[in-house]
C-alpha cells in the first residue's frame, strides 16, 4: 500500500500543468462554496447577536393570568429575586432548576403605543426596562444624540433616531404617551426625550425604552410586576434544553390562550404588547394562578435558520453542478493518462502488480488531485474572506442588522467542510474509476507493446 501511494504522489508531479489545471478548477468550486457556506454563518450569527441583545436574552418567558371577567391579563406576579433565582413562589423555584446555566435575570415589560409631539403621532413598541437591574443595557445602545439618563430620570424616553425624526421632537423634549392597560383601558403617560439611538437594522422590531417601574404604572401592572422574564445564558446553545426543564415546571398557557387576538410584536414576545386584550371563550374552563409560555432565541430564529439552509442547500447544488462539470475534464484526462502509461502499466503488470494495485494507483492519484484542490481552495477561501471582513461598509441600517460593526463576518461550519470534502473526493473517484478499472484490465502483454 506505501508504495501504491508513493507511485500514485510521485504521479500526480509528472505532469505539472494538466494537475494544476484540474486542481485549480477543483479549488474554484471549493472557494465558492466555503466563502457563501462562510458568509451565511456569519449572517445568522450576527443576526441571532442582534435578536439576542434586541429581545434581551436566550429565553424568553412570559405570564398570563385570567380576571373574573375571563380577561387574559399579561403580568408575572411571581417574584423572582434580582440576579438570582429565589422566592419560593413557583416562578422562583422552576427558575433555581436551571441557575447554573444563567447568567443574568432581566425583567421586562412591553407595549404598542402611540407616541404624540404637537400634531405628529407615531405608533412605537415601547419597552420598559430595569436599567438599575441591567447595568449593561444602556451602555449597550449605539446613541446617536443626547445622553444616556441616569437611574433618578423616572420618565426619561429612549427613542429610535427614525421614530425621532417621524415626530420632529429633540432631545429634552415632553412627549406624550398613549398605552392600553393591561386590562385594555387607555392611559397617557409623559415622558421627556433623552437621547436616540441606531435602529435594531428590523424597523418593525425596533423599540423606544423607559423605566420599567414607570411602564408598570401606565399599563397598570402594580409595583415590582412585570410582563417578561429573560434568561440570558452562560452558553446559549442550551437555551432549548433550558427550556424544556422550565416547562416541566411550570403550568403552560395552552397554544389558542397565549397570543392575544389583537396584539403584535418582536418575536419571542407573545401576548405582552397591550395592544389588544382577549377573552377566554365562554365554552373553555379557566385557570388560576398564572401560566407561562416559554420561548427561546432558537425559536425566533426558526425562520432566518430555514431560509440559511435554503440557502446552504442552493451553495452545495452549485458546487455539485461545478465539481460535476469539473469531473467530466478528470475522466478525459485519465483516459490520456492511461494511453500515456501504457507501457508503464505492462511493466508493472509483467513484475508481478496485481490488478487491484493498478486500479488503486489511478483511484489514489485521483484523491491527491482532488485533496490538493480542496486545499489550495480553502487558502483562497480564507484568503477572500479575511479581506472581505476588514471593509467597513457604508450602507443603510437594515443592511447593518446583517453585519458585524459595518463588516461582514463569516463563519464556516465544520461539519460543511467536511461534507463537501467528502463529495469532492467521492466524485474524483467516481470520475477516475472507470479509467482505473480499464488500466487494470489491461493484459501485460498488450500493454508492453504498446496498445491498450
Amino acid at each position: 500500500m506505501l508504495g501504491q501511494l508513493r507511485i500514485a504522489f510521485r504521479n500526480t508531479g509528472r505532469q505539472k500543468k494538466r494537475t494544476a489545471l484540474l486542481a485549480g478548477a477543483i479549488s474554484f468550486g471549493v472557494l465558492v462554496v466555503t466563502v457563501l457556506n462562510g458568509f451565511t454563518g456569519g449572517v445568522s450569527r450576527n443576526i441571532e447577536r442582534a435578536l439576542t441583545d434586541l429581545i434581551g436574552g436566550h429565553v424568553y418567558i412570559s405570564g398570563t393570568e385570567l380576571t373574573e371577567s375571563r380577561l387574559i391579563v399579561n403580568v408575572i406576579r411571581d417574584s423572582v429575586a434580582d440576579g438570582s433565582a429565589g422566592g419560593g413562589s413557583a416562578l422562583a423555584d422552576a427558575v433555581a432548576e436551571v441557575e447554573g446555566q444563567i447568567a443574568e435575570l432581566n425583567r421586562r415589560s412591553r407595549t404598542l403605543g402611540t407616541l404624540i409631539f404637537g400634531s405628529k403621532q407615531v405608533n412605537q413598541i415601547i419597552e420598559g426596562v430595569d436599567w438599575v437591574g441591567e447595568p449593561g443595557f444602556l451602555p449597550s445602545l449605539s446613541l446617536t444624540g443626547g445622553a444616556l439618563p441616569g437611574p433618578e430620570a423616572r420618565n426619561a424616553l429612549i427613542l429610535p433616531e427614525s421614530a425621532a425624526d417621524r415626530l420632529r421632537v429633540a432631545v429634552g423634549d415632553q412627549v406624550l404617551a398613549r398605552v392600553a392597560t393591561v386590562t385594555g383601558q387607555q392611559n397617557v403617560g409623559e415622558f421627556v426625550l433623552a437621547a436616540t439611538i441606531e435602529e435594531s437594522g428590523i424597523t418593525a422590531f425596533s423599540s423606544a425604552f423607559v423605566r420599567l417601574d414607570y411602564l408598570a404604572e401606565l399599563i397598570d401592572t402594580g409595583a415590582g410586576e412585570f410582563q417578561l422574564l429573560h434568561l440570558y445564558l452562560h452558553d446559549p446553545r442550551q437555551a432549548d434544553r433550558v427550556a424544556e426543564v422550565l416547562r416541566a415546571r411550570l403550568p403552560t398557557a395552552p397554544e389558542e390562550e397565549r397570543v392575544q387576538e389583537d396584539a403584535g410584536g418582536p418575536p419571542g414576545t407573545p401576548g405582552a404588547f397591550g395592544g389588544g386584550v382577549s377573552r377566554l371563550p365562554a365554552d373553555e374552563e379557566p385557570w388560576d394562578g398564572t401560566r407561562y409560555e416559554i420561548t427561546t432565541i432558537d425559536d425566533v430564529m426558526a425562520q432566518a435558520s430555514d431560509l440559511f439552509r435554503v440557502l446552504d442547500i442552493v451553495s452545495l447544488v452549485v458546487f455539485v453542478i461545478l465539481l460535476t462539470i469539473t469531473m467530466v475534464g478528470v475522466v478525459n484526462t485519465f483516459r490520456m493518462v492511461l494511453l500515456e502509461r501504457i507501457r508503464e502499466i505492462g511493466t508493472m503488470r509483467a513484475v508481478g502488480m496485481q490488478r487491484g494495485a493498478v486500479r488503486a494507483i489511478f483511484l489514489m492519484e485521483a484523491g491527491f488531485i482532488g485533496l490538493l484542490g480542496a486545499l489550495f481552495g480553502l487558502v483562497l477561501a480564507a484568503a477572500a474572506m479575511l479581506i472581505l471582513s476588514r471593509l467597513t461598509l457604508d450602507t443603510d441600517t437594515p443592511l447593518q442588522f446583517f453585519l458585524d460593526a459595518g463588516r461582514l463576518t463569516f463563519a464556516v461550519p465544520p461539519l460543511s467542510v467536511a461534507t463537501n470534502l467528502a463529495i469532492l473526493l467521492a466524485l474524483s473517484l467516481l470520475a477516475a474509476f472507470i479509467p482505473a478499472r480499464r488500466a487494470a484490465r489491461v493484459p501485460p502483454s498488450v500493454a508492453l507493446r504498446g496498445s491498450a
